[in-house]
């Protein structure tokens, strides 16, 4: 395991992920996580919703996973994820149901937004560390809603039996530190979670 990376994910990708960034060296960086859950079958009769105001430097976005072929939307969430580049955007607010795959586009007629679809959720931090500062972040993904704070909601409409909703919440600490430890790069791969860490590169030259 990457040092730092605390994964408390449980076999059902719930939990609390902590990373604590140490490179030893000033500068500007991010940390991206994308998850895409599953909730119930069929997965393409979701919604989501951003609830809350996110803090400086977060970033996010809600999105069709941009794996499969859909005809209403195609996502740019993974591609952005890799990039550093959430849109702060929610792609699938629309709750008309799409339970048959046959909403809109998908149905043969012309493409619909408000169409339910299947959502996968990023959230990321931009951040600047001194030489004697480390990053710790946590992502915790819940059935249960926070109670505070700016937090993201994937919901299914189509089934009473299993949980309908899945929350997405992060936060960032910038802590003073005298034991510098390697820089790191990351990207893992769980239950179709990804995570990035980067050092961002000067645009000066």
């Amino acid at each position: 395991m990457l040092p730092g990376l605390t994964n408390g994910f449980n076999a059902n990708g719930l939990g609390t992920l902590t990373f604590t960034f140490n490179p030893g060296v000033g500068g500007s960086y991010f940390f991206d996580l994308f998850v895409d859950y599953q909730l119930h079958v069929p997965f393409f009769n979701e919604y989501g919703a951003a609830i809350g105001v996110p803090s400086a430097g977060m970033t996010w976005q809600i999105d069709e996973p941009g794996l499969g072929a859909d005809l209403n939307r195609f996502g740019t969430i993974f591609a952005n994820h890799a990039a550093n580049a959430f849109d702060n955007t929610n792609h699938v607010p629309g709750t008309k149901s799409n339970f048959l795959n046959n909403c809109g586009a998908n149905g043969g007629g012309p493409v619909d937004p408000t169409c339910n679809n299947d959502v996968s959720m990023g959230m990321g931090f931009n951040f600047v560390l001194a030489a004697n500062q480390l990053a710790v972040i946590t992502l915790t993904t819940s059935h249960v809603a926070p109670l505070s704070g700016f937090y993201l909601q994937q919901t299914q409409t189509d089934d009473l039996t299993t949980p309908a909703n899945l929350y997405l919440q992060g936060g960032i600490s910038i802590q003073q530190t005298g034991v510098p430890e390697p820089s790191s790069l990351l990207m893992l791969g769980t239950l179709l979670i990804g995570v990035s860490v980067w050092r961002r590169r000067s645009l000066t030259r």
